[in-house]
């Protein structure tokens, strides 16, 4: 049975969630086929016929961490004050509630860097990806924020969100909290 384009193109993003979901809580290797195949409710057998192997779901997962980024975040008009939602956004989430997606960014940056060079290449994509939305909505007619702070902000906020995983509570929300002021410092100071 032949399925509508709109079917496969469903179970593919249903698949990509389930597998940034269980990668970015649990790594790599301790994820199987099998598990990202049950979270997105589908049959191994579906998996094949979008991936070849899990190597590659993974790089394409990576990809896909602006899609989800993008999910997460609010959109008021102007370009700063989405800036400053969506920094809100990503630095006061509960990460410790399981139903929350923890950015992929933070929590493979290790995992990553021990993988092929297209998980890299895939992972270096999505942290460019990330940096150029930042600077689309800091730039405006009038100024335009410099590429050394854009990589400033982005690298702290997804070191606050990777080091606040294994801290506690009371110092995951001190580190968070600092971690806005200071971009938000960064960017008043820019304009």
């Amino acid at each position: 049975m032949r399925y509508a384009k709109e079917h496969k193109i469903e179970s593919r993003n249903n698949i990509l969630s389930s597998a940034l979901k269980l990668f970015s809580h649990r790594g790599f290797d301790n994820v199987s086929i099998d598990e990202i195949m049950a979270n997105a409710g589908l049959t191994r057998g579906t998996f094949y016929a979008h991936f070849k192997n899990k190597q590659e779901l993974y790089t394409k997962a990576i990809l896909a961490v602006d899609l989800e980024l993008e999910k997460n975040s609010s959109t008021p008009d102007n370009g700063k004050l989405q800036f400053k939602q969506m920094v809100t956004d990503y630095l006061e989430a509960d990460y410790s509630n399981p139903e929350i997606l923890p950015c992929p960014l933070a929590c493979l940056v290790t995992d990553v860097a021990n993988r092929e060079p297209e998980v890299r290449t895939a992972y270096a994509e999505s942290f460019k990806t990330l940096n150029l939305k930042i600077k689309h909505l800091l730039s405006t007619k009038s100024s335009s924020i410099d590429e050394e702070t854009i990589l400033a902000i982005t690298s702290m906020m997804i070191g606050s969100v990777a080091i606040s995983r294994t801290i506690s509570k009371q110092a995951t929300k001190k580190l968070l909290s600092g971690c806005k002021k200071t971009v938000f410092s960064l960017i008043d100071a820019e304009y």
